[in-house]
């Protein structure tokens, strides 16, 4: 690298500032070396000396005082960008600390005003021959000049003589006729590879899943990343398990206290070993308070004759295979049964309920796998201790069957279209999703 080079010049210039820091005490590699580390952490760079090549600088108006320019273009200068909207402090500076005159101003509002406008007045002054401001048109009927500086500008008499309004021009595309797109990554050839083994078992969540996203559900079954179960997933099963045990006794005629339930249920979750003790303390609170009030109702109601509980099934619909677990089978005293599934996050509606293929699956296997007529079909919020039930009849279960056919039938035939929407914001692979891809133009020059 040249000695007389921009870069070397910048960084002499930053070592021989830190040497007479006060600060500094050996002056030496490995302290110069810790201070750098401090110093990216902080996020510092270390500034280029001022080009005297002709070339446009984009520069802040704070890097700009001082300095002049033949010619000086202010972009966005319309209110909310320049002037910046004033942000309530997340904490307030001392009053006693202020010093008499700034103590008597309204509550930083009135200095953060100020302060935008002797920004905008130093970026004005740069200017020796030309001043440009490019500003977004207001959106009043009255007045649809821009908001902000610019408007009041506009409006100063004085100033008529030498100002010149234009509005913009539209879009220019022949400023990018000598640029042509980037061509796209290869993720999108890599992502359409068929999959290796396309299966045909399913469950509820999976069929949920492709409805959502195709790509994203052919990504998950195909690459089954490994992820970091949440602390909810972990509170969900022990409180399942802890509800098993429980209704485990009440089948077979054991005594189960809640001290004893409850027990049970804090050893599970010392067995998930959450990593946050404070998320840890919250979930065994509100566990332990939920467990009571639930097993408080079923003893005012009168225990249930359990037919099945965490019971898991396979059901064959057309080509595809119905894979699930029902949280709990009671019989009812007309010999149908009633399905259970325990919630122990957020609570699902009457809504929710009647439109649940989760609940449609379980009433199809309660049928067809076990022979049941159920009467009703319920999910349980444990965090309200209220049941919501609903029903199935001959129809709704058709239905059912005909949308676990049509999926299965699109997962077989390769179809694995990307879905974008506002899922893509929690996406695992949203970073690889040809859908989401950008083209970059490059100029035809700098590719020869």
């Amino acid at each position: 690298m040249n000695g007389g080079s921009p870069v070397l010049t910048a960084v002499r210039k930053f070592v021989a500032t830190w040497e007479e820091k006060l600060l500094t005490k050996t002056r030496k590699l490995a302290e110069f070396l810790e201070y750098l580390e401090l110093f990216r952490e902080a996020g510092g760079s270390i500034c280029l000396p001022p080009s005297t090549e002709d070339g446009v600088r984009l520069i802040t108006v704070h890097s700009a005082k001082g300095l002049e320019f033949k010619h000086v273009f202010i972009l966005r200068a319309s209110s909310g960008s320049f002037p910046k909207s004033y942000v309530e402090p997340l904490v307030e500076f001392p009053r006693e600390l202020r010093d008499a005159d700034s103590a008597a101003q309204d509550a930083g509002k009135t200095r953060h005003n100020e302060e935008e406008r002797r920004l905008f007045y130093v970026a004005m002054t740069r200017a020796r021959d030309l001043l440009t401001i490019y500003a977004k048109q207001g959106t009043g009927k009255t007045d649809p000049s821009p908001p902000g500086y610019v408007r009041e500008l506009m409006k100063e008499p004085a100033l008529k003589q030498y100002l010149v309004v234009r509005p913009a021009r539209a879009f220019q595309p022949e400023l990018f006729a000598s640029a042509s797109p980037s061509s796209k990554s290869r993720a999108a050839e890599w992502l359409s590879i068929p999959p290796t083994a396309p299966g045909n078992r399913l469950s509820a969540s999976a069929i949920e899943t492709y409805d959502t996203c195709p790509l994203q559900f052919k990504l998950d079954r195909e690459w089954r990343i490994p992820r970091k179960i949440p602390a909810a997933l972990h509170y969900g099963a022990a409180m399942h398990r802890a509800l098993k045990s429980y209704f485990d006794a009440v089948r077979f005629g054991r005594e189960l206290s809640v001290e004893t339930l409850l027990e049970s249920f804090r050893s599970m979750m010392v067995e998930a070993r959450l990593e946050d003790q404070y998320q840890f303390d919250l979930y065994v609170s509100q566990g332990e308070l939920q467990l009571s009030e639930f097993v408080d109702s079923v003893q005012r109601k009168g225990f249930p004759k359990v037919l099945r509980l965490e019971e898991p099934f396979e059901l064959q619909v057309g080509n595809a295979v119905i894979a699930g677990r029902v949280d709990r089978v009671d019989e009812l005293p007309d010999g149908r049964v009633a399905i259970t599934d325990y919630k122990t996050g957020k609570s699902r509606s009457q809504e929710d309920a009647d439109k649940s293929l989760q609940l449609s699956i379980y009433a199809l296997a309660a049928k067809e796998k076990w022979g049941y007529s159920v009467a009703s079909l319920m999910f349980y919020n444990l965090e309200e201790n209220v049941p919501v039930a609903t029903a199935r009849d001959e129809a709704k279960l058709a239905a059912t069957k005909a949308k676990v056919e049509s999926v299965a039938g699109c997962i077989a035939a390769g179809k694995f279209d990307a879905k974008p929407g506002f899922h893509c914001n929690f996406c695992a692979y949203r970073n690889l999703c040809p859908a989401t891809e950008k083209n970059v133009f490059v100029n035809d020059a700098r590719k020869n």
